[in-house]
């Protein structure tokens, strides 16, 4: 997922300003969207903006919401650096950062992966390829 995104980044600013070519080269043999759903914390999302306009529209179609009463503004919450994370302390839960104007969002992988991958040329993408040695 990385490097998708990675790549849409370069493709927008190499394509916008020059004529270079580039490809992208993943070791698996297909993308897959393996894992958690993920989201964009609102710098991620600015600089999705700045790099793709077109990203958000897509992106707020499939991303769930964190909606209700229950709804939570916590974008980080704090933790212990110790056995346990600190979970016995009475604090917790109540540790969060957040904003009223931040809502908590996310998409699952492969409709982010989706979204990712339109922004590129299928053609710039090569599969089962990985990197050996550099000279």
């Amino acid at each position: 997922m990385g490097r998708v995104k990675l790549n849409v980044c370069v493709f927008r600013r190499i394509t916008s300003e020059t004529s270079i070519s580039f490809t992208l080269y993943e070791g698996a043999k297909e993308l897959l969207a393996v894992g958690a759903g993920t989201g964009f914390a609102p710098n991620g999302m600015r600089t999705m903006d700045l790099i793709e306009p077109g990203f958000r529209p897509l992106y707020e179609k499939v991303c769930v919401r964190n909606n209700g009463e229950d709804a939570q503004i916590i974008l980080l919450e704090g933790m212990l650096l110790e056995e346990g994370f600190g979970r016995d302390q009475p604090w917790v839960g109540k540790s969060g950062w957040g904003d009223p104007d931040y809502i908590r969002k996310s998409a699952h992988r492969k409709g982010l992966l989706d979204i990712m991958t339109s922004f590129i040329p299928k053609d710039s993408i090569q599969l089962s390829k990985r990197l050996i040695k550099i000279e």
